[in-house]
């Protein structure tokens, strides 16, 4: 009889690397079955420099205050934004640096109310003279303040507040 040839012993095959899950960037770890995800690049430091600062008011309607800003407070229109339907639902407006946007609220909600600073190098009493004249809305009156400022409150049509003020001379 002849003998038995003993089955050849065969090294145990790795088990291959499964792969990481679609949007994952890696391998998937053995140890907990999870896309690993690379750690990025770290940059050398940089300094945080600000380029421009634009605060956005809510508005009933973005194009009449457009039109607002521009014949009242004398700003550039500088951007209109439309949705889908050719409605204009976000702008923007200029005068020298400073920069503001106004977004469009839908009647789902309350109109919430906000302000911002227009920091002025001179012309202050002008800009107020302005205003009045082009019927505008100040709400607070020109007053030097003992903090080294003159300034007004201008209310636009949606309620929001627009402080302007430049150093007392």
């Amino acid at each position: 009889m002849a003998a038995k040839k003993a089955p050849k012993k065969t090294a145990a095959k790795k088990a291959a690397p499964k792969k990481a899950a679609a949007g994952t960037s890696g391998s998937v770890s053995a140890k907990t079955n999870k896309p690993s995800i690379k750690k990025p690049k770290i940059r050398p430091p940089q300094a945080i420099v600000v380029d421009k600062f634009a605060p956005t008011f809510p508005v009933a309607d973005v194009e009449k205050a457009l039109k607002w800003y521009k014949e009242v407070l004398g700003f550039n229109v500088a951007f209109r934004q439309a949705d889908p339907t050719g409605a204009i639902v976000y702008g923007g407006v200029t005068r020298g640096a400073a920069r503001l946007h106004l977004a469009q609220m839908f009647p789902d909600g309350p109109l919430k109310k906000s302000a911002a600073y227009l920091f002025m190098k001179s012309g202050v009493d002008e800009l107020a003279a302005q205003v009045y004249a082009r019927g505008g809305n100040i709400i607070v009156p020109l007053k030097d303040h003992p903090y080294g400022l003159r300034e007004c409150t201008v209310e636009d049509p949606d309620g929001n507040h627009i402080y302007v003020g430049q150093p007392v001379e």
